[in-house]
């Protein structure tokens, strides 16, 4: 038995400007994606008076060195995991705490602790032990981000006929930390294309169908 009918979202995103969607263009889009840029705000850094190491490229981690001068410093796969499971955490309950961090990433709550600090450190959230945390503003721009770039794998698998929740999402962690920007976008605007044009993607979905 084939897939059932595809059925387009009905979510509209504006054109640029808050105006309806362009003559031509689909009237069913999904959300862009967002590039987070990793930045150091000092012109140089090494010896006083601005002579040494030029500053690191953009979207490249600081040095252990450079995070004691203010620094932005790129968030570790493990740090944007935190960071996207606390942001789903504050979506879905208006909080977050340790140990609901702890249960959503099978973790030992220690462990969340000392995470949970690291991004206090790097500013990507305000932790106060006991009382919770919130995120930032840069914490919640990656944490957005990355919920965003997991639920648009998820959809693309999910559109090609993978049929096993569990295998989707075990794809897509191990996908979505590796995955390019460039890559990513022609993924997105695939799945703008599938959502727009059901009666193709069942034609896909029939071609690729177990006999």
């Amino acid at each position: 038995m084939g897939l059932p009918l595809f059925e387009p979202s009905r979510e509209r995103f504006p054109a640029p400007g808050g105006s309806a969607p362009r003559p031509g263009e689909p009237a069913v889009r999904v959300a862009p994606s967002v590039r987070v840029i990793y930045t150091c705000n000092r012109k140089r850094h090494g010896a006083p008076g601005g002579a040494g190491r030029r500053p690191p490229a953009v979207g490249r981690a600081p040095r252990d060195g450079h995070r004691k001068r203010g620094c932005t410093v790129r968030p570790t796969p493990s740090m944007e995991d935190y960071l996207e499971t606390i942001y789903k955490l504050i979506q879905s309950k208006g909080y977050a705490r340790v140990s609901d961090i702890a249960s959503a990433l099978n973790l030992q709550p220690s462990s969340v602790t000392r995470m949970v600090q690291r991004l206090d450190e790097q500013k990507y959230v305000t932790y106060e032990r006991y009382r919770g945390l919130v995120l930032t503003e840069r914490g919640e721009a990656i944490g957005r981000a990355m919920r965003q770039r997991h639920e648009t794998l998820a959809t693309f698998l999910r559109l090609l006929g993978v049929r096993d929740e569990a295998v989707v999402q075990q794809d897509v962690e191990g996908i979505e930390h590796h995955v390019s920007h460039q890559t990513l976008e022609r993924i997105e605007r695939f799945v703008e294309f599938a959502r727009a044009n059901p009666e193709w993607m069942n034609q896909l979905h029939e071609a690729m169908w177990d006999k």
